[in-house]
């Protein structure tokens, strides 16, 4: 399964729009942030779908940014009994003003103020998503989401978001 949201007008598909990210990059520059989200087989697809659209939408992805994500499943590698479901989700961190669209030339270039402080040129790139904070409050926000869902089946299947040291830590 693939999806994209909030494309420009001037991109008539996602892959128009990523080619185009990554030509208009600075040198040292990034087209896109890519998170990949470990989806549950205990659910169905159309509920994982469900899932990440609601983490699009709790994150503000959905109302600020163009994004794609694509659902793989797969057997797992070491336990083929197992499916290896995840979600690569891309997103370009430029905050899109829906009332100033941009054409390709103009959208990824810096973003500059007139004297004003009227914009004039490019979008604002949301630099929060650099942060290890908001790296770990997107996966305490994912946990949240899986396991309201598991709740909501009366599973008894929770999700947790720490590291893998961080649980064990917790045990002994």
């Amino acid at each position: 399964h693939k999806a994209s949201g909030n494309l420009p007008e001037w991109s008539k598909d996602s892959r128009v729009f990523w080619e185009a990210a990554e030509d208009q990059r600075r040198a040292n520059g990034r087209a896109y942030r890519e998170f990949t989200i470990g989806l549950q087989e205990e659910l169905t697809l159309q509920e994982n779908i469900e899932l990440v659209k609601e983490l699009l939408k709790r994150t503000n992805i959905q109302a600020n940014h163009v994004y794609t994500y694509a659902i793989h499943d797969k057997p797992a590698a070491f336990e083929p009994e197992h499916r290896n479901i995840h979600c690569h989700l891309m997103f370009n961190e430029k905050v899109l003003e829906k009332n100033r669209p941009l054409g390709k030339e103009k959208f990824f270039g810096k973003y500059v103020e007139d004297d004003k402080g009227n914009a004039i040129a490019g979008y604002r790139s949301e630099r929060k998503w650099t942060t290890k904070a908001t790296n770990l409050e997107l996966r305490r926000t994912w946990a949240k989401i899986v396991n309201e869902k598991f709740a909501e089946k009366e599973m008894e299947n929770r999700i947790d978001e720490r590291n893998i040291t961080e649980q064990y830590e917790e045990k002994v």
